[in-house]
């Protein structure tokens, strides 16, 4: 009886370590999935700034364009 509880408890050890090892590996995928995606909102948000201030421009040359 003690060498079936015994079994479980290694088993249910087991099953637990592996359990931790599954978390392990989907924390790190999505550790470098988060990393990816700030990665491409930093580009995006540099683009925005980018296009805006061409925008910017255009629309200055506009103006200047209609008031000669």
């Amino acid at each position: 009886d003690t060498q079936i509880q015994l079994d479980d408890a290694v088993r249910a050890n087991d099953d637990l370590k592996e359990n931790i090892a599954i978390v392990e590996r989907r924390n790190n995928l999505l550790q470098a999935e988060l990393e990816e995606l700030r990665a491409v909102v930093e580009q995006t948000e540099r683009s925005r700034k980018l296009v805006e201030q061409e925008l910017i421009e255009t629309s200055e040359r506009v103006q200047l364009l209609h008031s000669q």
